[in-house]
């Protein structure tokens, strides 16, 4: 709290219930303006221009385009080198990799240094050219992916054709759903794509996270198109990897499966995702339970695994909920293990400050566990708040309702306490979760009057704290007020965070059971 005898460098304004002044003073700032659409070529060809240290913009934009100069022609020739010998057959890429060597060096590939912008943008329109003349060539996507798989290449040369092979997938992959420019390339040839397709899996788990967000929507814009007919076999191979044992083959399954089910998470008439989630489910399911179980759980690449396993969960039933997961037979595990995410004690570096922690694996498993439960519950579980175009999931909701969400509040409770009375650091997405579900608890008698006994103690000890200036709100004050401001008075900066939940807990629970409560 800020303290009488503590001067600020400003003045503190006239503050509300938390803290937050009465009139906005400063605007929202500028975002970054956005690059517009370009041409494949062109996009893997600024790639190359920033990863070789040049900028556009900015009060050093002469010096960086100084060095940009010096190291563009030196990484951008090489890639268009990488491509030719393996579109011809000459040479494999294990040869290729000695001739990039010196190539692709920082210093001795560096051409003069008086070179002139013009120069180099001209050099850079050249590559330009010729990637394009390539990209008409079979075998040119093949060969774009072969160089990101090869650990040998040079990083920045590998993320250069990770990002073209993104971009050429998404737009060409299929011809009937091409998009983007008047002067994008021929569909890929069928040889291509049985190319890519067979080492998509072996990839994914190979590559570094830098590499592999590139990949991974690469899988989506093919699986989009080719799943079940021109993949059918899909589904028994992630299933495969799942049940390997081997952790970098789980975690390909694992987000290869992800890319799937997100592919057709809006398709709420179609019987594809429930197709996929009837055959790979279970195997996942097997999967994270001997995660949990397993004597190296607390390792941050299990939390990893387990994290795309719940997010794939919840991407599953954005729109739908499909029949395997309302049955028994499914929801029962899998309320159970996400419960056990739920309840899990995550150790968390002391010295790190509440971002980084935020950013670990566990805590974002638990994140997506939290909201997991909280959107069956929600969504499908309550029998009274279902809309009419969802009657069909009544059987479910009085189901869930009456075995499942008083085990979910039970949880709740318990890692609520532990907020309280031990201190028990949680990351903000969480304790969001956990305040939205107990004001989702209000609606529903049943629920209510397990919820009763303690909202009092809620309201004093989680929700009051959450409505009050704090130390961080003191921080950002001095450090920034016309930010202060802005975020207090943004709805959109609001939006998502525990004060809002907070607020909206107290405003449900006043407003509609003012007698009841009080």
């Amino acid at each position: 709290m800020v303290g009488a005898s503590s001067p600020s460098p400003t003045p503190a304004p006239e503050r509300g219930l938390r803290g937050r002044p009465t009139a906005l003073d400063g605007g929202r700032t500028g975002r970054r303006d956005r690059p517009k659409g370009r041409s494949a070529s062109s996009q893997i060809s600024t790639r190359l221009q920033y990863s070789a240290g040049w900028s556009p913009q900015g009060s050093s934009a002469a010096k960086a385009r100084e060095n940009g100069s010096q190291n563009v022609a030196g990484i951008c020739n090489p890639v268009v080198a990488a491509l030719v010998p393996l579109l011809d057959g000459s040479r494999t890429v294990m040869d290729l990799v000695a001739r990039l060597a010196p190539v692709a060096g920082p210093a001795d590939a560096a051409t003069p240094a008086t070179e002139s912008q013009e120069d180099t943008m001209a050099k850079t329109e050249i590559d330009e050219q010729e990637l394009h003349q390539l990209e008409s060539q079979p075998g040119m996507l093949a060969a774009s992916f072969q160089l990101v798989a090869s650990p040998e290449v040079d990083t920045s040369i590998r993320q250069a054709a990770a990002i073209y092979v993104k971009n050429r997938i998404s737009r060409t992959w299929d011809a009937s759903l091409a998009r983007g420019f008047s002067d994008a390339p021929s569909a890929v040839s069928d040889q291509d794509k049985e190319v890519v397709r067979s080492g998509l899996l072996p990839t994914i788990a190979s590559l570094p996270p830098t590499l592999r967000v590139h990949i991974a929507s690469a899988m989506y814009s093919i699986v989009r198109c080719d799943f079940p007919q021109a993949w059918p076999t899909l589904t028994e191979e992630i299933v495969k990897v799942l049940s390997s044992g081997e952790q970098l083959q789980i975690f390909a399954g694992v987000r290869a499966l992800l890319e799937l089910v997100r592919a057709f998470r809006f398709d709420c008439t179609d019987s594809k995702l429930e197709s996929i989630v009837s055959h790979t489910f279970p195997a996942l399911l097997a999967t994270v339970s001997a995660l949990m179980d397993s004597d190296h759980s607390d390792l941050p690449a299990v939390g990893e695994i387990v994290y795309y396993a719940m997010k794939t969960y919840k991407t599953s039933m954005m729109v739908t909920l499909t029949q395997h997961q309302q049955s028994n037979e499914s929801i029962v595990p899998w309320g159970s293990v996400m419960l056990r995410i739920v309840q899990k004690s995550v150790v968390t570096d002391a010295d790190a400050d509440a971002d980084a922690r935020e950013k670990a694996p566990w805590w974002k498993a638990k994140k997506w566990a939290f909201y997991s439960l909280n959107k069956l519950f929600s969504r499908y579980g309550t029998p009274s708040q279902l809309a009419a175009s969802m009657k069909m999931y009544k059987p479910f909701a009085e189901t869930f309702i009456h075995n499942f969400a008083p085990e979910i509040l039970k949880a709740y409770l318990h890692t609520a306490d532990g907020i309280v009375s031990q201190h028990v650091w949680v990351s903000k997405p969480v304790l969001r979760h956990l305040l939205t579900f107990f004001s989702e608890c209000i609606r529903p008698k049943s629920m209510w009057q397990l919820l009763r006994p303690h909202m009092q103690q809620i309201i004093e000890t989680l929700v009051y704290p959450h409505l009050c200036f704090s130390d961080e709100d003191e921080e950002l004050w001095e450090l920034d007020p016309i930010d202060f401001v802005r975020l207090g008075s943004d709805p959109f900066e609001e939006l998502g965070t525990p004060s809002s939940a907070a607020s909206m807990l107290l405003n449900v629970t006043v407003t509609r059971l003012t007698k009841s409560m009080f």
